[in-house]
């Protein structure tokens, strides 16, 4: 029962951390200034209002949800299965383009 309760809290939090990578490329248009996303400018703000609410959840839960997988699959001994090591390097890069996009659009909004 706990073996799957975790598979299922990996998946989610890459899930969660997939959200944040690709909302955030739905908002960066809006700051290059390409004329065709200004149609849907009311829709690209919806994510970026839920990054300006939620970005420091976002990244304490990946940045412990991270820790958490690590510590779990090497006692279990899966850290090096294929499935774990996707995992891990999935949820490394979508956090990290998350944390960049992030910035970057804090950075050029206020």
């Amino acid at each position: 029962m706990k073996k799957d309760r975790f598979e299922l809290f990996s998946k989610i939090s890459l899930w969660i951390t997939t959200y944040y990578f690709i909302s955030n490329l739905f908002v960066l248009p809006l700051w290059w200034g390409t004329p065709i996303f200004n149609i849907f400018h009311g829709v690209f703000l919806i994510p970026f209002y839920i990054d300006l609410f939620t970005w420091h959840i976002f990244g304490v839960f990946s940045v412990v949800a991270f820790i958490v997988k690590i510590t779990v699959w090497v006692k279990r001994g899966e850290l090096f299965k294929k499935n774990s090591i996707r995992n891990l390097i999935l949820h490394i890069f979508y956090t990290v383009a998350a944390f960049g996009e992030i910035w970057w659009i804090f950075e050029n909004s206020f």
